[in-house]
């Protein structure tokens, strides 16, 4: 029974691996992308202006490279639900820099969460920027 368990982890190394290297990268990637967001970043729409501002050619190569920086962050979130790190707060780190149908109505459900909130303005704490405005302070 030991030997087959022990051939199991052998088989599948590469999978703490990617554990860890998932969570080195959130701990380098996501206080920098929660930092950056405007503290109204959950108030009313977003648009992208720097990327709308830039010649037809350009802007697309920027928002191709912003989309996949957004899914790696999103890819990584969702790996680390099931593994140690900061699953949602990543997520929402992916969504935010990511452009899809349906992303705004996402973001501010989780953001919606308690929870969540405390995390990202804790996030926000630690480097010196004010908390986000809150989506409820917005409805009342």
């Amino acid at each position: 029974m030991i030997a087959s368990l022990l051939e199991i982890f052998r088989d599948f190394w590469w999978l703490g691996l990617v554990s860890l290297a998932a969570f080195f990268l959130t701990i380098l990637i996501l206080p920098v992308v929660i930092v950056r967001l405007p503290e109204d970043y959950f108030v009313g729409d977003r648009a992208d202006g720097f990327i709308n501002r830039q010649k037809r050619g350009f802007r697309f190569i920027l928002l191709v490279l912003k989309n996949l920086a957004g899914a790696f962050l999103l890819i990584m979130g969702i790996i680390m639900l099931f593994v140690p790190g900061q699953g949602i707060l990543t997520i929402i780190a992916g969504l935010s820099v990511m452009n899809f149908p349906g992303k705004r109505r996402i973001e501010l459900r989780l953001a919606s969460n308690k929870k969540v909130m405390k995390g990202l303005n804790w996030i926000r704490d630690k480097g010196h920027r004010n908390h986000f405005h809150e989506w409820e302070q917005v409805i009342s």
